[in-house]
């Protein structure tokens, strides 16, 4: 007698997670955005700045939130610019 096979639908698991609505793009550009965040936090422990290190935060955590891909752009771009005009 054969096992009985399960059907895992992630699909649904990960729309109720709120992780499954995002585009392909969406997340190439999150990965994109999480490691450039990743390279702010690291230079500003190091540098012991706090512009850099709260966008480098911010960067690797807001594409959590947002599944519209222009948004998550358009904020990237914006934090990423944010340590250039902020200095604290």
């Amino acid at each position: 007698m054969l096992p009985a096979t399960h059907s895992l639908n992630t699909g649904s698991l990960l729309s109720a997670a709120g992780l499954g609505s995002g585009s392909s793009a969406g997340m190439l550009w999150s990965i994109l955005f999480g490691t450039i965040g990743g390279g702010y936090f690291i230079y500003g422990k190091k540098q012991k700045r706090l512009a850099p290190l709260f966008s480098g935060v911010a960067l690797m955590a807001y594409t959590f939130m947002i599944s519209n891909t222009y948004a998550i752009f358009f904020i990237g771009i914006a934090l990423m610019a944010a340590p250039r005009f902020l200095d604290f």
